[in-house]
């Protein structure tokens, strides 16, 4: 419109045409402008979704508990445990009943699908049991706050998160007060060959699955908590790192209650209990030594 308006006049000469040229150009330049206003509603839904989603998980939940643990956990009594997904044909846990005491070591082991890492999720209070009891100490889990639950634990999981930023940054989230030389020495202790400044991407992409796997395993150390919970520790090493990373965790969990769960058959006589696991049940439990003279599953 601009442009054949301004041609008109221009040729009737009642505009020059250097004001043409410069109308033609305003135009332009606040077409500019006007262009990414269009995009703004789109930015704005992305934006309430993100705000929405990070609502989601820095607000209280009102169904989590308030009461707060003293002192060490001393045990976690499991009594006829079950646990339903939604719109699951079976359940992932069926009336199990486990009693771990403080300083234990068990190993839970079974088939993939059976529950094991389940397990682990209800007593890191991921996920709340669809009926039965658990309770830590002599409170009801679900009347613990996930707050003093997670200052009482250490996790290593199978697949752990990482931020953008440094080695150092990461390792500062189990212990923000933790000093450079106790950082530098969980990574020895984690056979971790890395500077403190050096770079983690997001999700640790530039970390290979040995490398991410050791970083956990150095989170894990650096966190002087009383309950470890370790799942599928060391998959992605090889067998003589593997071995010396075990020798490692259970001279630092000597006086931790350590409930890990592991495809690996190894070095299970180091542990003061073997749980064996089979669609969502346990149905053997037992010392090394025990489960052999068994002869069971």
């Amino acid at each position: 419109s601009v442009v054949f308006v301004g041609a008109y006049l221009t040729s009737v000469e009642q505009l020059d045409g250097v004001y043409l040229a410069l109308i033609v150009l305003i135009s332009l330049t606040v077409f500019e402008s006007a262009v990414p206003l269009a995009l703004v509603p789109i930015f704005a839904r992305h934006t309430k979704n993100a705000v929405d989603r990070l609502e989601a998980i820095t607000s209280k939940n009102e169904s989590d508990g308030t009461q707060h643990l003293k002192g060490v956990i001393q045990q976690i009594q499991l009594h006829d445990v079950s646990y339903s997904y939604p719109a699951a044909t079976r359940p992932a846990l069926e009336k199990l009943s486990l009693n771990i005491q403080a300083g234990e070591k068990i190993a839970i082991i079974g088939p993939s699908g059976c529950g094991k890492t389940t397990l682990l999720q209800l007593l890191m209070k991921e996920i709340k049991r669809t009926s039965g009891e658990i309770r830590v100490n002599t409170t009801d889990i679900n009347a613990i706050s996930s707050q003093s639950m997670y200052a009482h634990m250490s996790t290593m999981l199978q697949h752990n998160h990482f931020f953008s930023g440094t080695i150092k940054s990461n390792l500062l989230m189990a212990n923000d007060e933790a000093s450079d030389e106790a950082i530098q020495k969980v990574l020895q202790k984690a056979q971790l060959n890395k500077n403190l400044e050096d770079p983690v991407f997001e999700k640790g992409g530039n970390l290979s699955g040995g490398e991410k796997q050791r970083l956990a395993f150095a989170r894990l150390l650096l966190k002087d908590s009383d309950l470890w919970i370790v799942d599928e520790p060391f998959t992605s090493l090889d067998v003589q790192t593997e071995k010396i990373l075990f020798n490692t965790l259970h001279e630092e969990a000597a006086n931790k209650t350590v409930v890990m769960v592991t495809h690996s058959l190894a070095d299970l006589d180091r542990f003061d209990r073997i749980c064996v696991m089979l669609q969502g049940q346990i149905v053997e439990c037992g010392t090394h030594q025990q489960l052999l003279a068994k002869k069971g599953l």
